[in-house]
């Protein structure tokens, strides 16, 4: 819809995850197809310019944008997958920070590590330190 029907409001988070799922799947081209009219709906210094910059991996270009990002969407910054590829960049770290939630994507992060932790002990990749000493720490049944 976004090329067919251009009067249709962007929906920021719905075409920016549309544009990542794009470019994971190997038709990042498509997404780049879609990018420029996305970003000719979108005020000058939207913050929504950020999160469709970024799906298609321009987080250089995305960054200034995303230090105006809506406290509703920080969540998004946190924790989805699609901002994986950039939190290795220091950069990332600060934009929090300068957003007010280094403390609160600290937490995030952790928990999405001790997820993922749990999740592969119950996929059967074995059990990991962290799940073994749980496991050690529960009481056991009398024989």
């Amino acid at each position: 819809d976004i090329l067919r029907r251009p009067e249709l409001a962007p929906r920021f988070w719905a075409d920016s995850l549309a544009l990542w799922v794009l470019c994971q799947t190997g038709s990042g081209e498509e997404a780049r197809g879609h990018t420029a009219p996305l970003l000719a709906r979108l005020p000058a210094n939207s913050f929504q310019r950020g999160f469709i910059l970024g799906s298609v991996g321009r987080f250089d270009e995305a960054l200034p944008f995303l230090e105006r990002t809506a406290v509703m969407v920080m969540v998004s910054l946190m924790f989805d997958q699609m901002w994986d590829p950039f939190r290795v960049d220091p950069r990332f770290e600060q934009l929090m920070a300068k957003l007010g939630r280094a403390a609160e994507y600290k937490v995030a992060r952790e928990t999405v590590a001790r997820m993922r932790t749990v999740q592969t002990a119950k996929d059967g990749a074995g059990p990991t330190k962290e799940a073994e000493a749980r496991a050690d720490a529960q009481p056991r049944p009398k024989k």
